[in-house]
């Protein structure tokens, strides 16, 4: 792996833990949350190494590569007004080989009726590619 570009967010949460969050520009992915209580945290920048934390890794397939989103639209040919229902039939009728699947359906925009009145359902798909 290469070089990286990103940023480095700290915060503290009501549970007086701090949270060192690491985000890649290109992906545009969270791929580290370390959880530090306040102890450790001021051990830490006043010069201990190796200060004891726990926390999260994820997505690390994607550091590094460009994030590529397209929208997508479907006839939908199930009826009714159950959101969950229709993102349900997106998981199992438009999956695409390569793409990840974004079957939220809460903008206002993501259900649409045709001019032959066939609802259409408005997603999205991503997947990273090498920069």
């Amino acid at each position: 792996m290469g070089d990286f570009k990103g940023s480095v967010t700290i915060s503290r949460n009501s549970n007086d833990e701090v949270n060192l969050r690491i985000h890649d520009s290109a992906s545009g992915i969270e791929f580290v949350d370390i959880q530090l209580t306040l102890e450790n945290y001021a051990m830490l920048i006043t010069g201990l190494s190796r200060v004891e934390a726990t926390g999260e890794v994820r997505g690390l397939d994607k550091v590094g590569k460009n994030r590529v989103i397209e929208k997508r639209s479907v006839v939908c040919p199930i009826g009714g007004y159950d959101k969950k229902v229709f993102q349900q039939w997106l998981i199992d009728n438009c999956q695409e080989e390569g793409w990840e699947l974004n079957s939220y359906l809460g903008s206002q925009s993501s259900m649409a009726l045709s001019d032959k009145g066939e609802r259409v359902l408005n997603y999205s798909v991503t997947k990273y590619v090498e920069i």
